[in-house]
């Protein structure tokens, strides 16, 4: 299937202000020229990587609203006047070293990299594309022979991470200066796999595809769950590896993702789908690694067909990447729930050297992939609200109140008349399904968690897909809760949490709707998590919620 270009979409209500807001912070100082790179505004060891996110981010809320950022060519110019005269960012007396490897530096380009390629693809200016390749020859290639030598095994590592926000440097292992953000070196697969797809011309798509191959089989001798990888490079990792996949169709590759992804979700995740920051850790959560999850979540279902990926990415959206968006825009951290209460990081309410960027690539995935389009069959994976241009076919609207209730409608705005056929995500929670055009019922299909309908397009049709939502307690099995008996309390993909002092039982049938997405029983409130955003910080904050619960006997379990 193909995603319908984001140039014919236009996104709407509540998903259009989220984006709306994290442009809006991403306009702030920090993020300008004369700032972005430098003190204060850098992460000490990591050159490249601030400026290179939001140059990156910029780019992608832009195109999702289809508007420039204010200071954009300000910032090129300025990231180019920090280059050194190799062509790559670097600090003071650290530039690229064989015998003192800073994994770091390589780590932090994969952003700058992905940016430059980005500019490339949006302008065919020729100087962002050699740019890239000077980054890649004096950078990244000249470190494939000594990919042999990266520790792979908890033992190898003699100094064991700290599991630090920002990595900084824990020790040495031969050649390589090993960093706190344990594994960040596979970062790069994400940055390398577009770039061995962009310069076709040899022999440097060669040699990309050479050092490709070297690091994934350093990846693939790592014991990523042992050795507590940061989540967040090895989910870019995994990203970056589906971009080889795509081109290569290598099955093992894909296998290699899928084992990989069944990993984060039993080691990595936590009981409201945030990350942890590391493998089998217990530190804090980050939402560069949510937007991570959510998009590799995402292309595996593309991939694979198995729509479980997609009920899981429909869960971290709702769950984790709308619950960690702060009222600035601005995405933060959040404690990993091992006591099953629901936390804000106070010293990293908005993590803004890095996930606050991140996040415009995350809240940019479902307009980039509102409908795919085959001929004239619609598939809609996601539900927010949209307008979508189908060329050949009209224009339609969607607008729902998901996951609030199970209401979505599509209006055709414009068209020719034609017939489409519109397939609707139908998902383990939505019960009861029906779809309705001026009150009458229309006859649908199922077939691989599908719902599928045929529309009209005439002006003014207006097509009803409604459905009954369950609330359900459902089993937490994370790696730290396996066996205890706990749930989360789900409405929906949402999950819901209450005041941390509930030390009772939790019955889903028993709880009354509020009509918004929440729940209650009377004396208790159970709230979706989403809605936390609109807070403000000092109020977002000192909030706990308790999100694990008992259930009571005989409630409705969803495996």
């Amino acid at each position: 299937m193909t995603p319908l270009s984001e140039r014919f979409v236009t996104v709407e209500g509540e998903l259009r202000g989220r984006i709306i807001q994290n442009f809006g912070r991403l306009h702030d100082r920090i993020y300008r020229a004369g700032m972005a790179g430098l003190p204060p505004c850098c992460s000490p060891g990591w050159p490249g990587d601030w400026e290179g996110r939001a140059l990156l981010a910029l780019i992608h809320d832009s195109e999702s609203l289809h508007c420039e950022a204010a200071y954009i060519g300000e910032l090129i110019a300025w990231i180019r006047s920090l280059m050194n005269d190799e062509g790559y960012r670097s600090e003071p007396n650290d530039k690229l070293d064989l015998t003192d490897i800073n994994e770091q530096m390589h780590s932090s380009h994969n952003w700058l990299l992905r940016a430059l390629m980005a500019c490339y693809r949006r302008t065919g200016d020729a100087a962002f594309r050699d740019e890239a390749a000077a980054i890649l020859r004096n950078l990244y290639l000249p470190i494939r022979p000594h990919l042999i030598h990266y520790p792979k095994t908890a033992q190898e590592r003699a100094v064991l991470s700290d599991k630090a926000v920002i990595g900084h440097f824990v020790g040495h292992h031969r050649e390589w200066r090993l960093s706190g953000d344990t594994g960040c070196i596979f970062m790069c697969f994400d940055a390398l796999g577009e770039a061995w797809d962009l310069f076709r011309e040899e022999p440097l798509h060669g040699e990309i595809g050479r050092l490709i191959d070297t690091l994934l089989d350093a990846f693939r001798h790592m014991d990523y769950v042992g050795s507590g990888l940061q989540t967040h490079a090895t989910l870019t990792c995994m990203r970056g590896l589906m971009r080889v996949y795509r081109v290569r169709r290598d099955p093992a590759i894909l296998a290699d993702i899928e084992r990989c992804f069944a990993d984060y979700l039993a080691y990595g995740m936590t009981a409201t789908y945030e990350n942890i920051n590391n493998f089998a850790g217990a530190v804090h959560t980050e939402p560069c690694a949510i937007v991570d999850s959510y998009m590799l979540a995402c292309q595996l279902w593309e991939e694979t067909g198995n729509t479980a990926y997609l009920a899981c990415s429909h869960k971290i959206w709702w769950s984790a990447l709308m619950r960690t968006q702060r009222a600035n825009g601005g995405f933060g951290c959040d404690w990993p729930e091992e006591d099953g209460v629901l936390r804000v990081v106070p010293s990293f309410y908005e993590a803004y050297w890095c996930c606050s960027m991140r996040g415009a690539e995350g809240l940019g995935y479902p307009v980039r992939h509102a409908l795919y389009r085959e001929n004239n069959t619609l598939t809609m994976p996601f539900y927010f609200d949209f307008t979508a241009s189908l060329p050949g076919l009209g224009t339609i609207g969607v607008a729902t109140d998901y996951p609030a209730s199970g209401r979505v409608t599509v209006t055709v705005r414009d068209g020719n008349g034609g017939e489409a056929s519109m397939r609707f995500y139908l998902a383990p929670w939505m019960k009861e399904p029906r779809v309705t055009c001026g009150g009458e019922t229309i006859s649908h299909t199922v077939e691989d968690d599908f719902l599928t309908v045929p529309i009209r397009f005439e002006a003014g049709k207006a097509y009803l897909f409604s459905f009954r939502q369950t609330l359900t307690a459902v089993p937490c099995e994370r790696y730290w809760h396996a066996g205890k008996g706990l749930s989360t309390l789900e409405y929906g993909p949402s999950a819901l949490g209450c005041d941390p002092a509930f030390d009772g039982v939790v019955d889903p049938g028993a709880l009354i709707p509020d009509g918004r997405g929440g729940f209650s029983d009377g004396k208790t409130v159970f709230e979706p998590l989403y809605r936390d955003n609109r807070l403000p910080q000092e109020e977002n904050t000192a909030l706990e919620r308790r999100i694990l619960f008992r259930a009571a006997p005989g409630a409705s379990l969803l495996p």
